[in-house]
C-alpha cells in the first residue's frame, strides 16, 4: 500500500463550508501563481541586465583596442617624421661638408 500524495492545498478545516474551503484554495492558488510570475519576472529582468552589461563591457573593450591601434598608427606616423626630417638634417651636413 502506498502512502496518499501530498498537495499544496490545505486540508479542509471541520468548520468550514465547501464553498469556502473552494475559496481558500482557489486564493492560495492564485497567490502561488502571483508568485511564480513575479520570479520568473524578475529572472528574466536579472538576465537582461547581465545581457546588458556584457554588451557595455564588449564596447568599452572594443573602443579600447580601437583607441590603442589608432594611438599606435599615430605613433608610428610620428616616428616616420621624426625619422625623415633626422635623415633630412643628415644629408644636408653631409651635402654642406662637401663642398
Amino acid at each position: 500500500m502506498s502512502a496518499p500524495l501530498k498537495t499544496n492545498t490545505p486540508a479542509p478545516l471541520t468548520n468550514d463550508k465547501p464553498e469556502v474551503y473552494d475559496m481558500k484554495v482557489g486564493e492560495r492558488k492564485w497567490s502561488q501563481q502571483v508568485k511564480k510570475k513575479v520570479k520568473e519576472r524578475e529572472a528574466r529582468e536579472h538576465q537582461q541586465r547581465e545581457e546588458v552589461e556584457c554588451w557595455a563591457r564588449e564596447e568599452v573593450e572594443h573602443w579600447a583596442r580601437e583607441e590603442a591601434v589608432c594611438l599606435n598608427h599615430w605613433v608610428w606616423e610620428e616616428c616616420q617624421v621624426k625619422e625623415k626630417k633626422e635623415h633630412q638634417k643628415r644629408e644636408a651636413a653631409v651635402h654642406c661638408e662637401s663642398k
